[in-house]
């Protein structure tokens, strides 16, 4: 029959390898305040997220300023006084709005990150480190005779929860962007940089109106012109009224002609300014959705994921060192 000894030999080894873990995570969280890998690696990605942040906000204020410009550009088909105007800046409108809103949530998406550097530099700095070893030693003497307060044990989670939280959250929501969320910024990114090069090409061409009445109207004088020759020998051959009656004829002809030449440049000016102003509503219907899309990842990676991170995290140290764990295992 085994001994009272004996049958509480089990319950005591899987406590002293619960105490030995404890112990252990918390001198794991004394080498990780002193790291300077980790912090690089934070440093590093908060670099890389404000320069995103910093081109897509000079990316904004480019096409907002593009936007200007071309928005008192019209595209004309005007023959003869009669035609149609179609005006860019009832397309351009809302998106530039757009674009102005766009701009300030990246401006304040780059502020956000300057805000995690300096948090950054502030958690790795070595009075945190020493505080963190210094409260961690302390703790891992009491806690192992079971005699660790509970205010210790609190003060201990939130050290090391400044000292660990900036570089943990910005290494994850880093590597969650690199997952899943850099080709989305990538192609519109790359969606806003071909809009602005095409409205200022399209600025830079339509500066002047198209016209197509203007040459039809510098060939209608050279008909009469062509005609008028034939009077002048008519005299000769024919009768004064039999000349008239050719002018006339040879005037219509000229009239006709002109005319059909003038239908076919209206319709043809007149289609490609139609198709001109559907080309720019679809891109900046095109713009509009990867705007959106730009300002869905950067709040992803300023705020949803970090504060995810900040959650669990927490949740995470204060059920390994928290208070009731050091009850349950100094049971």
């Amino acid at each position: 029959m085994p001994t009272l000894r004996e049958s509480s030999r089990p319950y005591f080894n899987a406590k002293l390898v619960s105490r030995l873990a404890t112990v252990a995570l918390v001198l794991l969280f004394v080498v990780l305040s002193w790291s300077k890998d980790i912090s690089a690696m934070a440093n590093a990605q908060v670099d890389a997220g404000l320069k995103r942040s910093l081109v897509s906000f000079a990316s904004a204020r480019a096409l907002n300023a593009i936007i200007s410009v071309v928005q008192g550009t019209e595209v004309v088909v005007q023959p003869l006084g009669v035609g149609i105007t179609l005006a860019l800046g009832q397309v351009l409108d809302p998106i530039n709005n757009l674009v102005e809103q766009f701009s300030s949530i990246m401006l304040t998406a780059s502020v956000a990150f300057g805000i995690q550097k300096l948090l950054l530099a502030v958690a790795s700095s070595w009075a945190v480190s020493a505080g963190v070893t210094i409260l961690a030693l302390a703790w891992a003497s009491l806690f192992w005779i079971n005699r660790a307060p509970e205010w210790l044990s609190r003060l201990l989670v939130v050290v090391v929860f400044l000292r660990l939280v900036m570089p943990v959250t910005l290494i994850g929501s880093a590597f969650i962007f690199e997952k899943f969320l850099a080709s989305d910024y990538e192609s519109s990114l790359l969606v806003i940089d071909q809009t602005g090069a095409a409205l200022k090409k399209l600025n830079g061409g339509a500066s002047t109106p198209t016209r197509p009445g203007h040459p039809p109207a510098s060939a209608e004088p050279s008909a009469p012109a062509s005609t008028a020759s034939k009077p002048a020998a008519s005299p000769e051959r024919k009768g004064l009224f039999s000349g008239a009656m050719d002018a006339l004829g040879g005037a219509k002809d000229a009239v006709v002609a002109a005319k059909d030449k003038l239908s076919d440049a209206l319709d043809v000016s007149a289609d490609r300014a139609q198709a001109r102003f559907e080309n720019i509503q679809a891109m900046a219907e095109r713009t509009a959705e990867r705007m959106v899309t730009l300002m869905v990842v950067f709040l992803m990676q300023t705020i949803v994921v970090p504060c995810l991170l900040l959650f669990g995290l927490y949740r995470l140290l204060g059920g390994l060192v928290g208070p009731a764990t050091s009850k349950i295992i100094a049971a």
